[in-house]
C-alpha cells in the first residue's frame, strides 16, 4: 500500500492512481500519452484507450459547464448544449466528443433534471430545475444514473 508520512506526494508518484499499489517489478509503471502513470496490470485491464484519469476529469468539466450556462435558468437546446462543451473543452481535452458529451447530457435528462419545454417543428428546449443548479446536487444525480445504468445493464 501507499507510503504514510509525506503520504500524499510519494503516493502521487510511487504508486498507480487507479489501484493505489506500489509500482514494483511485477507493476511496472506505464506512462499514458496523457502524462499520467499507471501499473501495467490496471493497463491491461482498461477496457478503453481513454486516460480513466482524464476522463473523470473532463466529465466533471462537462457538469461545471452545463452548470454555468444553464444556472440563471437558460432553455438551450440539447445539440447546442453538447456542441457549446464540445468546443469549450477541446483545446483542454482533445479525446472530448459529442458522442462523450451527449452521454453526460442523457444521463442527467433521464434522471428528470431538465424542464423540457417541446416546441412544434423544432428542438426541444431543456431548461436546469432549480434544485439541480449546485454542482453537489448534479453530480449526484449524474453519480445514481451511472448506477442505474450498471445495474440495469
Amino acid at each position: 500500500m501507499a507510503p504514510t508520512g509525506q503520504g500524499t506526494l510519494w503516493s502521487e508518484v510511487l504508486c498507480c492512481p487507479l489501484c493505489s499499489v506500489l509500482f514494483s517489478l511485477h507493476k511496472p509503471p506505464v506512462n499514458l500519452s496523457c502524462g499520467h502513470a499507471v501499473c501495467r496490470v490496471c493497463l491491461s485491464a482498461m477496457q478503453s484507450p481513454v486516460c480513466p484519469l482524464d476522463q473523470v476529469a473532463m466529465q466533471e468539466e462537462v457538469l461545471r459547464l452545463i452548470l454555468l450556462t444553464l444556472s440563471e435558468g437558460a432553455l438551450i437546446a440539447r445539440k447546442t448544449l453538447v456542441m457549446y462543451i464540445v468546443q469549450t473543452l477541446t483545446d483542454d481535452y482533445p479525446q472530448v466528443s459529442k458522442t462523450c458529451v451527449g452521454h453526460v447530457v442523457q444521463l442527467l435528462y433521464r434522471a428528470s433534471c431538465f424542464n423540457v419545454i417541446k416546441r412544434d417543428g423544432e428542438s426541444s428546449l431543456m431548461q436546469l430545475k432549480t434544485e439541480f443548479r449546485d454542482y453537489e446536487s448534479l453530480r449526484r444525480e449524474h453519480d445514481s444514473q451511472i448506477v442505474q445504468v450498471a445495474i440495469d445493464a
